[in-house]
């Protein structure tokens, strides 16, 4: 399962706002701040009903594969979740 099918269960109205990008020696770091509604139980924490907020770093490598046709991409990124609504 999809890790944005599995937040999507657990929080509805969910926001995602971009607050800083930074990069450097291949390296790309984003903050994140999420906002939404507790809907759905996930991993053993009940639904509350409230509104939550946090942020996060996510810190990627970045590096691109050139391919036969000349472009340049980077592999997707999976994840999986255990949450159920």
């Amino acid at each position: 399962m999809n890790i944005l099918i599995a937040v999507s269960k657990m929080f509805g109205d969910m926001q995602v706002s971009i607050e800083d990008i930074f990069s450097e020696n291949g390296m790309v770091a984003t903050r994140i701040r999420y906002r939404a509604f507790h809907i759905g139980e996930c991993m053993g924490i009940a639904v509350t009903g409230r509104n939550i907020s946090f942020e996060a770093l996510h810190l990627t490598h970045y590096w691109w594969k050139k391919t036969p046709a000349g472009l340049r991409k980077q592999p997707p990124i999976t994840g999986s979740g255990g949450c159920s609504r």
